[in-house]
């Protein structure tokens, strides 16, 4: 899949260097547009952690973490418009990479939205209340080119839930689903973005100061790696070990992204079982493939204005999006 690169310039100055307004001007970073919680959010969040683990652990026995996926998919015209075949991938790469620390991921639906404005914009927060799903019952999966940003995806974090409503979820770059763009081209910024979803932050938070990613055992480091080589440069805090050069909370290449730790589960199924308890389901109840939504299962938005075309389910009517 091609990605275009949007350029924020007034049309003399495109007109004068000879670049269409998309063309690919630059390769990808990984970047994250995840925020840091300021320190009080932190130490309440903390605290309600310690108190889950103190009476209600119980909960999580026998359990295992079940999420439906409700993909929106915004694109400009054929620019962005990841196809069912990719969008599948996704949440196989999703399960692949998570179902082994018993996390579970099918695919509930997918919708299409033709919205060049969207598509370039630099976040999309200001659509996702017109287009997100109850948050109780699916994971409100984003896709859009975030041109002028440059960002890979963003998502917000677990304990947000309630105050957020339909703005929570997981935005990720369409250049990132499997097939897309090199080095990102494994669908592995959406276990990333996926991973701050379920609770987690970067491995190098704080750098070598404060709490760090407040998982024990999670290596301490200053910088992000990028990249892939056969074995991280970079010294750790400690100055004796290496960063986590293969952990999905890095920011190395997708190749490179394989693992998360032991105290990462362990913080993800106590963040599940404190603010997002309705996707936990008994073991037996979890089921072991991932299956995805058929072909009357997908909706096309399309069209110009405010009253756009939707095909879906076998029947055709108007989807209004008020500005």
């Amino acid at each position: 899949m091609q990605r275009r690169q949007f350029i924020k310039a007034g049309c003399a100055t495109i007109a004068a260097i000879g670049i269409h307004p998309f063309s690919s001007a630059k390769a990808l970073t990984r970047k994250c547009g995840v925020k840091t919680p300021p320190l009080n959010v932190r130490r309440k969040v903390e605290g309600q952690l310690k108190a889950f683990r103190m009476h209600s652990m119980s909960m999580l026995t026998n359990k295992k973490i079940v999420i439906p996926i409700h993909y929106h998919i915004i694109h400009a015209g054929s620019e962005g418009k990841i196809s069912e075949k990719d969008i599948a991938a996704q949440t196989d790469v999703l399960n692949k990479d998570l179902q082994p620390y018993g996390i579970t991921f099918t695919q509930k639906a997918v919708d299409y939205y033709d919205n060049e404005d969207w598509y370039v914009a630099d976040m999309i927060d200001h659509v996702k209340a017109k287009l997100g799903k109850d948050p109780t019952s699916c994971l409100n999966f984003y896709s859009s080119g975030l041109l002028q940003s440059g960002l890979l995806g963003y998502a917000t974090f677990p304990w947000d839930k309630k105050d957020l409503g339909l703005m929570d979820g997981v935005v990720c770059n369409a250049s990132t689903f499997p097939n897309g763009e090199e080095p990102y081209n494994l669908g592995r910024t959406a276990t990333h973005e996926v991973g701050h979803w379920l609770g987690l932050f970067h491995t190098f938070q704080d750098g070598c100061s404060g709490n760090g990613d407040e998982v024990a055992d999670t290596i301490a480091h200053d910088q992000p790696d990028y990249g892939c080589p056969s074995q991280s440069k970079q010294q750790a805090c400690d100055g004796k070990s290496f960063s986590p050069l293969n952990n999905f909370m890095n920011y190395s290449d997708d190749q490179c992204l394989t693992e998360l730790s032991e105290g990462q589960m362990a913080r993800i199924k106590e963040m599940v079982g404190k603010y997002r308890p309705e996707f936990l389901v008994a073991g037996n109840d979890a089921p072991t493939t991932s299956p995805v939504a058929s072909e009357s299962g997908y909706q096309s938005i399309t069209g110009e204005g405010s009253s756009d075309t939707v095909i879906g389910g076998g029947s055709e009517g108007t989807f209004a999006i008020t500005e």
